[in-house]
């Protein structure tokens, strides 16, 4: 039996707690009204459009998805899926919208089709001729929406409600209109399309995969299913191709000859005015970002902005950003700093970590004083500098003129709470989400020899016994785990229930702690990050903030995590008594070139540090018990990985498990499959952690 078994229903039923709970918060234009998505209940999961009138301080359900159409049933766009999974998206209904400009108007597609939805009169324009509709996008005068249809672009005309087609590729290896792979995955891109102010064109991003190697995602349970074929950029192998078309509203396109091959990668675009459009390129090595304008009317491209850097840039999507007159990155050695208009503020003894609005006068900005912590500070040019959050706080948040919608989270409680600040008065947005039975033991602790942070997750009960300890780290790049938010760590808090310290620790490569901290792992990440992981653990226990056992210290992760688990048994099975790897990168030569390149270099230049970095020849060395786990479905880390690093340990007689999870993709869902892996989990450490 599990200690608080009713955990594992509840965590699967309520998509780990996290049905109820608002997101995707956007504030009107008049500061008078939050918009925000939230399931309808906990018996339904189904996402929905509420608002909040800050007026009358009261919440109402705006459009029910179950009243349009069924949100379960099929009929989701392929290339809507595939934009999902680069965002990490399970959820069921109406999973993005957009208001317009003025307020009146509000955008979506449900199960393929385009819905309308007008705020005065609470009618909908419904499309229902058309089907297939990806990403939406009303204009900026609410006269005309476009969408990606059949990778092409689509404008739909909400006066006289015609639909136009406006531009089609000529062959299935392009698209219009949809960022590619290495964009969304790796870049934060996940739109390919930008209105112009004047909603007379659209900007268009034309990808070009004829030269990227094609895959096969096969269904291996239903071998009568054909495949479904994926482009892959390898790393070493061939990008996609990314180019700019300007299109008219009456569907003239217009090829814009300007990106070179020096700079492989579009970040980001748009127009900067009617007449103007920027871009953001990057080059393959990462070393060298370029903003550059372009003159429509001239067709002249200038130089607005570069950044050199060794040896990577670190992108900070939507930065480098023109908010009208005001141009804004990040840079910085020992921590990220806002530079604006080319000089960089005063008195910014922080981390930067986003920008959430720019005005003449000021930049309102989430910020980090210590890596757990977020707060939000507005700094002004002529004055100091103003905490609308303590230091000390974990807080996110949105700001439009006056108005601020806040998250605040805590190490203490499970479930964050919404405010929304106008001027003096603060209102609070409901969170319906339900909380763990157990309350939330989690203590953050910063370990001065190692110079990490480790979060350290110990039974809610906890006397002091000695237990056994599982690592529970992500670790990699981009991703920070150890935060001021119990919101992380209700899986780590379970399996301590059960019987164990659960420690997570933030080893060098991960953000929130300047770039020096960030680029330490080039070239040589695993064995760094892996002797960060065994360093701060040592020291951990060594300050006696609770009773390790470390003759019995076992490590799971997924995805990074994965790897690091994977490389930790098979290199320190005398440390490390068990793992559990999901969804591992085996071989960085098999992952996409953006995230390798950057972090291990050119394949064919840098063939050592691939050696070194993979698993696949590190096989003879495990002597403690491994369980891989990986989806068959899986497009971003493909299921090669783990079949290989299967059959290497198989051919030298090597002990492991291996959980294949057919239709899986790199993110779990489904009730059945995320409880039966949290059960998995608790009793391969019970077995193998517990003499």
């Amino acid at each position: 039996m599990y200690q608080s078994a009713e955990f594992i229903s509840l965590y699967a039923k309520t998509q780990r707690f996290s049905l109820g709970r608002p997101r995707a918060f956007t504030v009107s234009k008049d500061s008078n009204y939050v918009y925000f998505l939230r399931a309808i209940s906990e018996s339904d999961p189904t996402l929905a459009l509420f608002s909040f009138s800050i007026d009358s301080q009261k919440t109402e359900l705006l459009i029910d998805p179950n009243l349009l159409l069924n949100p379960k049933e099929v009929g989701i766009p392929q290339a809507e899926l595939a934009r999902r999974e680069r965002m990490r998206e399970l959820g069921v209904g109406i999973t993005s919208y957009q208001l317009d400009d003025l307020g009146e108007n509000i955008c979506f597609a449900l199960q393929g089709m385009l819905f309308i939805y007008q705020v005065q009169s609470h009618d909908f324009i419904k499309f229902s001729e058309v089907s297939g509709v990806v990403d939406p996008k009303i204009s900026p005068d609410s006269k005309f929406v476009a969408a990606v249809i059949d990778d092409g672009i689509t404008l739909f005309n909400l006066t006289d409600l015609s639909v136009r087609r406006l531009l089609s590729p000529t062959e299935a290896s392009i698209s219009y209109g949809l960022a590619n792979f290495i964009a969304a995955e790796e870049f934060s891109r996940i739109s390919g399309f930008w209105w112009s102010p004047d909603s007379q064109q659209l900007l268009i991003e034309k990808v070009d995969l004829s030269a990227v190697s094609e895959i096969y995602l096969a269904d291996p349970t239903d071998p009568t299913k054909p495949p479904r074929t994926h482009r892959y950029p390898f790393a070493g192998g061939n990008n996609p191709i990314s180019s700019l078309v300007l299109l008219s509203l009456h569907g003239m396109a217009k090829d814009l000859k300007f990106l070179s091959e020096e700079f492989e990668y579009l970040i980001n675009a748009g127009f900067k005015s009617k007449d103007e459009i920027f871009l953001t390129l990057l080059n393959r090595e990462q070393n060298h970002l370029q903003v550059k304008i372009y003159d429509l009317a001239g067709e002249k491209e200038r130089v607005y902005f570069t950044q050199q850097e060794e040896p990577w840039v670190e992108i900070y999507q939507p930065l480098p950003k023109f908010y009208e007159d005001q141009f804004v990155y990040l840079t910085g050695e020992e921590h990220q700093k806002i530079v604006l208009n080319g000089k960089e503020l005063a008195n910014q003894n922080f981390e930067v970590r986003s920008i959430l609005e720019v005005t003449d006068q000021t930049i309102t900005a989430l910020v980090s004083v210590e890596p757990q912590n977020l707060a939000i500070v507005e700094l002004a040019k002529t004055k100091e500098i103003s905490w609308i959050t303590p230091a000390d706080s974990y807080v996110s948040g949105i700001k439009q003129k006056d108005t601020l919608l806040i998250a605040e989270h805590s190490a203490k409680k499970w479930q964050p709470e919404f405010k929304v600040l106008k001027g003096n008065d603060s209102f609070q947005i409901e969170n319906l989400a339900a909380s763990p039975a157990f309350a939330p033991n989690i203590s953050i602790e910063y370990l001065k020899d190692t110079d990490l942070y480790a979060a350290l997750i110990a039974p809610s009960n906890y006397q002091n016994e000695k237990l056994p300890v599982v690592l529970s780290p992500y670790s990699g790049p981009h991703a920070q785990r150890v935060l001021n938010s119990a919101t992380g760590f209700m899986t780590e808090q379970f399996l301590a229930e059960q019987g164990f310290l659960v420690v997570v620790i933030d080893s060098r490569g991960t953000p929130g702690r300047g770039k020096d901290f960030a680029q330490a792992i080039k070239t040589n990440w695993a064995s760094k990050v892996l002797a960060d992981q065994m360093n701060a653990l040592t020291e951990l226990a060594a300050q006696e903030t609770a009773n390790f056992d470390l003759t019995q210290v076992g490590i799971k992760g997924w995805s990074f995590g994965g790897y690091l688990a994977a490389y930790a048994v098979l290199q320190r099975s005398d440390f490390f008594k068990a793992a559990i790897a999901g969804a591992p990168v085996t071989d960085w030569r098999w992952y996409d070139t953006a995230y390798a390149e950057r972090y291990l270099g050119q394949v064919s230049k840098n063939h050592d540090a691939y050696e070194e970095n993979s698993l696949i020849n590190k096989v003879e060395n495990l002597e403690s018990p491994l369980l891989l786990i990986h989806g068959l479905a899986d497009d971003n880390v493909l299921a090669m990985h783990s079949l290989r690093l299967s059959s290497a340990l198989f051919a030298k007689a090597k002990s492991h498990n291996f959980i294949s999870l057919s239709g899986v993709s790199h993110i779990t869902g489904g009730d059945s499959t995320v409880e039966n892996l949290l059960k998995i989990e608790v009793d391969f450490f019970n077995q193998h952690l517990k003499n």
